[in-house]
Formats: structure tokens, C-alpha cells, sequence
């Protein structure tokens, strides 16, 4: 199959930028890559257009200088072919003119670019984002640790880590990976991270359903979470599954995967069907709103006297997601986060409501800000008498490097291993008991 030219690649990934929720499964390998990198520095795109341009280019445009910029900073290619290829995509994208426009900007930005680039030239380029967000970040985030760790993260390549569906599957599962080149580092009970990080899903293992992609911090709820046969279990907001099938690998048990998002379950009965083999539980998938009445009504007739086990892992900034998902900071507003804030608290509401006493709420998002973690929870406690919160994990630090796994690095050559490939995303889970009358 012929390659397809630089700039008709640009022109794909450049629509695909600044979109949120778009489906990605028809961008090539290639497509994806230069999205990704150009997603990485649009904080020194907007830089650099602050200083040479009086008038703010579309998005698209911005787009496809931004990847022109990280294409430029990767020296992937000759710099002239980078400036022509890019005109020749904003040729296709909006005309000659603007095309013209564009050559002007790349070839002043390439003329200056050692200065330009300087990481500290602003907070915008060093922090890779706007500047509400740096300081939403900093008032949520004040652990200097967290901060550093993000600023080291916006060039580090995110992890791969696997969970083992059946781990009485390692063993076929190394060999496969050792064929390839690649090598398993245990760092969960069933996680594994892959070193070096490649695409997976035409692995034997991934398309029999031996393995799924899981970040190590997402696998925890297999240990927070341990149902008995006859307890019943709703994941409120389950959708794509990653939870709920995580759980369902392990256990016998009773449980309902909900998410008020029919298409994306349509992704969880995907999964239910490569894992078929690997499943203990068959999850009962529906999609109700459960802040509907009802929606929350026809949830509560699965478990008439409330559910033994509620799972909530809420909508949220995914602020622990971003070496993953550069593009979160230039997508999201003040006003979503303030509305992600209401909605979760309200979803906190409707769970409980459908809980029985004595029942188990566990609460968990993607996101480090406290307001969405541990400030959420501590609201919640005071407006609900009859909730008892008890240990659990709490933040989880986004982290990056090799020290994090000393014991499982020993056997293998450190050298050979980039820091960027090992690490875990940021996470914050709370459990909260529903307590009897009786109980103080």
C-alpha cells in the first residue's frame, strides 16, 4: 500500500485536533502521531503566534502549524519539507492566500526557532496550555511534586500497561511478547506494563481477549472492589467497561454496567464479546440516565432493595490523564468544569438513593483536582448523614520513571529503558459505607 504524502496527513490530523469525542479509528498510524505531536506544542504555536501575527489564524490553521512546529522540533524531516508540505495542506484546507500566510509564519518561526522554543519563553509554551488552566491547575493541584511531575510529563510518552484477563494465560501471553521483542514488567496484581510501548490490538493476545488496555491506577478497583457470589453490583457510569470488565474477569457475581450513553456501550458489548472466553460474570448492560427519575427508577427495579455495591466513577476534567490526552486543556472551559463539579455531585445523590444500608458506594475519577476528589467527598459526607467514609486510596499521583519499580526492574537490563515508558495516571478513588440507624 502506497504511503500517503506528508501533507494529505497533516490535513487529516489537523481536523482532529481540537474536537472533542471524535472517533480517531480512521486516522492512520502516521495521522495520529503527527495529531499527538502537534496537540504537544500548541502552547508554543500560540507563542509564536502572539508575537508575529496581529490577527488569531483558525483553528485549523493553528492546527497545522502546530504540527508543523513539532515536526520542525522532532527534525523528523528536512525543515524545506516540512514549510512545503505544510503550505501544500493549508493550500487544500483553505486556499492559496491563506497558504501564503502560512508560509510566511513557518518560515519565520523556522528562521528564529532556537529562541522561540526556549521552553520558559512563556507559561502558555511551558505548561502546554491556556492560561486559565495553568491557574485552575495550580489553585487545584498545590503539591509542587504534581506540578513538576506535569511539566516533566508534556514530552514524556505515555505508558502501556495491560491487565491479564486470566493469569493462568502469562506464560503464552510472554512468550508472544518476547517473539515481538517486547517485555512484561509486573506492576499489579494482574497489570503488566509493555517495554517499549507499541500497538497491541493485533496481538494474538489482545484479539483472543487475553489481554486488555488498562493503566494501573484504573486496575485498582480489582482490589478495592471483591463482590461475593450473590452481592449485586451496578457501575453507574460504566461505559467503555474497563471497570466493570476488570471486575467481571475475576468474580461471580451480579452486575449491571449502565452508562445513559447508548453508543458508547455499544463499545462495552464489543468488549463483552472478544473477552467471552475470560468472563466469570456476563455483565446486564443498559442505558438509563440515572438522573432522570426514570431512568433511576427502572435501575432500582434491577436490585429492589437497593444494590449491594455501587461503583460511580464519574464524568471529570480527566485532569490525570493529560500526557495521554494533550488536547484536555485546550478543549475544556471554565464553565464545563464547574458544571463536571455539579454533575458529580448530583450523580453522588442518585447513588446513594438506590444503595442499600450497609451498602458500599465507591466513587472514582480520572481527575487530580481537589475539587473534583477530595473536595467532592467532603461535601458529600456533610450533607449526608448516614455516609461513613472508609480507607481507600484516595489521590493517586500521576507518576513517571523507573524508581517507581525497583523490585521489578532488578532481572532486566535499566539502561535499555526509557523513563517516559513507565509511570501511572492520575486517579482519586473514596469508598463511603451506607450506615444503619443504629450505627454512629
Amino acid at each position: 500500500m502506497m504511503k500517503k504524502p506528508l501533507h494529505e496527513d497533516i490535513v487529516k490530523a489537523s481536523h482532529f485536533m481540537l474536537g472533542e469525542n471524535k472517533n480517531f479509528s480512521d486516522l492512520t498510524p502516521n495521522q495520529k502521531y503527527l495529531r499527538f505531536i502537534g496537540l504537544r506544542r500548541l502552547g508554543l504555536t500560540f507563542y509564536c503566534l502572539n508575537i508575529l501575527s496581529k490577527k488569531k489564524p483558525s483553528e485549523l490553521i493553528i492546527s497545522v502549524i502546530a504540527i508543523a512546529i513539532a515536526l520542525i522540533d522532532k527534525k523528523r524531516y528536512a525543515s524545506h519539507v516540512i514549510v512545503s508540505q505544510s503550505v501544500e495542506a493549508l493550500k487544500l484546507i483553505c486556499g492559496r492566500k491563506t497558504a501564503g500566510f502560512g508560509n510566511f509564519l513557518l518560515r519565520k518561526i523556522m528562521t528564529d526557532f532556537e529562541s522561540l522554543s526556549k521552553k520558559n519563553a512563556s507559561h502558555c509554551s511551558k505548561w502546554n496550555a491556556p492560561n486559565w488552566w495553568i491557574g485552575h491547575f495550580k489553585k487545584q493541584c498545590i503539591s509542587k511534586r504534581i506540578q513538576n511531575t506535569f511539566l516533566e510529563s508534556i514530552d514524556a510518552h505515555p505508558p502501556l500497561t495491560i491487565r491479564v484477563n486470566d493469569l493462568r494465560e502469562i506464560e503464552s501471553i510472554s512468550r508472544e511478547f518476547d517473539h515481538l521483542n517486547k517485555t512484561l514488567i509486573k506492576v499489579g496484581p494482574r497489570a503488566y506494563t509493555v517495554i517499549p510501548p507499541f500497538n497491541i490490538l493485533k496481538t494474538e493476545a489482545f484479539k483472543g481477549g487475553k489481554i486488555s488496555v488498562q493503566d494501573s491506577s484504573s486496575q485498582l478497583i480489582s482490589t478495592l472492589l471483591q463482590p461475593c457470589e450473590e452481592s449485586k453490583v451496578l457501575d453507574m457510569c460504566a461505559a467503555p467497561g474497563g471497570k466493570s470488565l476488570a471486575l467481571a474477569t475475576l468474580h461471580r457475581f451480579n452486575l449491571i454496567s449502565n452508562d445513559k450513553s447508548g453508543e458508547r456501550m455499544k463499545k462495552m458489548k464489543t468488549e463483552i464479546v472478544r473477552l467471552k472466553n475470560y468472563l466469570v460474570t456476563t455483565p446486564l448492560t443498559c442505558s438509563f440516565d440515572p438522573l432522570d427519575q426514570v431512568g433511576l427508577m427502572e435501575l432500582q427495579n434491577y436490585c429492589e432493595n437497593g444494590f449491594d455495591y455501587i461503583l460511580l466513577d464519574a464524568p471529570c476534567s480527566a485532569s490525570g490523564l493529560l500526557r495521554r490526552h494533550p488536547e484536555i486543556p485546550w478543549v475544556r472551559t471554565p464553565s464545563q468544569l464547574k458544571n463536571l463539579i455539579l454533575l458529580q455531585a448530583k450523580l453522588l445523590d442518585a447513588s446513594w438513593t438506590i444503595l442499600r444500608t450497609g451498602g458500599i458506594l465507591i466513587y472514582s475519577t480520572c481527575s487530580i483536582f481537589y475539587n473534583e476528589g477530595e473536595n467532592q467527598i467532603l461535601k458529600f459526607l456533610r450533607r449526608t448523614k448516614d455516609a461513613e467514609r472508609k480507607s481507600a486510596p484516595g489521590l493517586i499521583e500521576p507518576k513517571i520513571g523507573i524508581d517507581l519499580y525497583e523490585k521489578p526492574l532488578t532481572c532486566i537490563d535499566k539502561k535499555n529503558i526509557r523513563k517516559d515508558w513507565l509511570g501511572n495516571d492520575g486517579f482519586f478513588y473514596a469508598i463511603l459505607k451506607k450506615r444503619t440507624k443504629w450505627e454512629k
